[in-house]
């Protein structure tokens, strides 16, 4: 998180739009949770990433009732809290992302929580 901060910090705010243009110009959605993934009118979104999808050559391939820590080392994990995105320059960028924490009882079947445990921060 210290290296996204001065990241951020050495390279500048990333600006959407000027005091001109005012106000974001898309059309608020209702809130909601339900099954459908929804998007502001005009917009689009699309996966980039998901958990177990591989990130070095050679992962395995996602099998959450088989799921490992050797195998989940070379996949992208998941409860990822924060993505950010710091340009480099006009058509390079970094993306950070951050998993604060993980819950071994999702990750790996079998594994139960610890009584006592209330939230999803405490460890088992």
């Amino acid at each position: 998180m210290l290296a996204t901060t001065a990241l951020a910090a050495l390279s500048g705010p990333v600006v959407a739009g000027t005091a001109e243009e005012g106000r974001s110009n898309f059309e608020e959605i209702t809130h909601g949770v339900d099954e459908t993934h929804h998007v502001a009118k005009g917009h689009r979104a699309d996966i980039l990433i998901r958990w177990g999808d591989p990130i070095v050559a050679g992962a395995p391939e996602f099998d959450p009732a088989k799921q490992s820590a050797a195998a989940q080392s070379m996949q992208f994990g998941y409860n990822n809290d924060y993505v950010g995105f710091v340009p480099i320059d006009a058509t390079r960028g970094l993306l950070c992302v951050n998993h604060e924490y993980t819950l071994p009882e999702v990750m790996f079947p079998g594994i139960r929580r610890k009584q006592g445990a209330k939230d999803g921060t405490s460890p088992i």
